[in-house]
């Protein structure tokens, strides 16, 4: 007679802990490691977004101001810049965009920058790279310092230029406007309306001045123990010994600054 063999609809003995691990359902171990991923992504996600903000933004700690058209727009120490979509923008008792001077700080001595600028340093031949929105600039002796987010870089001399119509003078520079000359030091800025006006500051006496500029030239005459210079600011023009050379301007297509720690 043939045997009656049993038949189990319910879990077989041998089989009873497969799809587990260590005793742990498999369903269980998928959702944790599932779980632990989506906390790393949400870790890196927040590094990331901390790093790229902390490159975009700016906290003085020190009270800075602005001017523009010999205006004093003054932000407190508590102020907070922020770069977004290359528009600068200042949380703080004068909210709203900020223009592309620079912000001075009285208490570092220093100049900070609102836009990425080109640097040339004609002392050293024609070579250009750019200086990044909210590094913070300062000049002893000769000897300009760049600074932004703990990095550091070091130059002689120059000037700044932002494409446009803002120049920063890292020499010393007398201004001629028609007839009447200037005395600038370092950290002196200037801006340019071609045919219209001229702003500039004076970081020896602290003073900001608008002056209209009808069929009137406005020439930049910078020295140092490196080089001697002009700049042509209503043409974007720059004369070395005689020769002009219209500026470069497209401040993007230039590698950025060398900096480190």
């Amino acid at each position: 007679m043939m045997k009656k063999q049993k038949i189990f609809f319910g879990k077989n003995k041998n089989t009873e802990n497969q799809g587990s691990r260590r005793g742990i359902p498999m369903k269980t171990v998928t959702m944790i490691e599932v779980g632990g991923a989506v906390v790393l992504i949400a870790l890196l996600l927040l590094l990331y977004v901390l790093y790229t903000d902390k490159l975009s933004s700016l906290k003085p700690e020190s009270p800075t101001y602005q001017y523009t058209n010999a205006y004093k727009i003054e932000y407190s120490g508590n102020a907070n810049f922020r770069n977004q979509d290359g528009v600068r923008v200042a949380d703080s008792l004068n909210n709203g965009d900020v223009i592309n001077t620079p912000l001075i700080n009285d208490e570092k001595k220093s100049l900070t920058l609102t836009c990425n600028m080109l640097l040339m340093i004609p002392g050293e031949g024609t070579g250009l790279c750019r200086v990044n929105t909210f590094t913070e600039v300062t000049s002893t002796s000769g000897l300009v310092t760049y600074m932004r987010n703990d990095k550091k870089a070091q130059s002689y001399g120059g000037f700044l230029h932002d494409g446009e119509d803002v120049y920063i003078f890292l020499d010393p520079t007398v201004l001629t406007i028609g007839n009447v000359s200037y005395e600038l030091e370092p950290l002196s800025y200037a801006k340019v309306w071609y045919n219209q006006k001229i702003e500039f500051y004076n970081s020896l006496t602290g003073e900001d001045k608008v002056i209209a500029l009808v069929e009137t030239d406005a020439i930049a005459e910078c020295s140092s123990d490196f080089a001697n210079y002009k700049l042509d600011l209503g043409k974007d023009v720059i004369i070395i010994n005689g020769e002009e050379a219209l500026l470069f301007s497209s401040v993007e297509e230039v590698n950025p600054m060398k900096m480190s720690k």
